[in-house]
């Protein structure tokens, strides 16, 4: 069935706006009588590999999407509707090639489906899953022949192994990320345990694993 979902405002725009996040704020509360199915948002952090993998950069993706997901618990903390993360990818306008269609864009991927997961919110629609002339690179496949990217592995593995089941897992090291699922065994509980590691460092970690 189809659904009416909003506002969708650019990420880029709100970190700049005041304004606009007041728009955002205005929204939700308006909307929350059940206007809207569900609220969504744009979000690319836009930023160069450089910084991306720093502490600050990495966790850039985590503070916006927190941002917007505690605008719904504030201006709409009885709604029911549910919270999507729209629009996303780490660079907008087609990508940066060398980056957003190399390696190092997996980093900021899955830190970006453990961090949307761990806060909570429902959907995580990646832009995008296909493109050629006007989206190159930050597509999950590329060319007629449908090629993958980088990012497309992580897709798949994310989806595959990382169950609904969020669990809190913390590191006690900044440049090490860390996040936990209970395995994706089609609905079936058993216990398992899925960790997904992002390391913004070429350190070595040895994990040592508390109860």
């Amino acid at each position: 069935m189809p659904q009416l979902l909003g506002p969708d405002p650019h990420s880029y725009t709100l970190r700049r706006n005041d304004s606009s996040w007041t728009y955002v704020e205005n929204f939700i509360a308006d909307a929350c009588d059940g206007v809207v199915d569900g609220f969504t948002y744009h979000c690319y952090v836009d930023l160069n590999s450089t910084y991306l993998l720093t502490y600050d950069g990495i966790n850039e993706q985590y503070k916006e999407s927190k941002r917007f997901g505690d605008a719904v618990k504030k201006y709409c903390g009885n709604g029911t509707q549910k919270v999507y993360a729209g629009e996303i990818a780490e660079h907008n306008n087609g990508g940066t090639d060398g980056f957003t269609n190399k390696y190092e864009d997996t980093l900021w991927y899955l830190d970006a489906l453990g961090s949307v997961s761990l806060l909570g919110q429902d959907g995580f629609f990646r832009q995008q899953i296909w493109g050629m002339a006007y989206h190159p690179n930050y597509a999950l496949l590329n060319t007629e022949q449908f090629t993958p990217l980088p990012d497309y592995w992580i897709a798949l593995l994310f989806n595959n192994l990382m169950g609904p089941g969020v669990l809190n897992a913390t590191s006690s090291e900044l440049d090490l990320r860390c996040y936990a699922h209970c395995f994706n065994n089609n609905g079936m509980k058993d216990g398992s345990v899925v960790m997904a590691y992002v390391n913004i460092k070429y350190n070595t970690y040895a994990m040592k694993y508390d109860d």
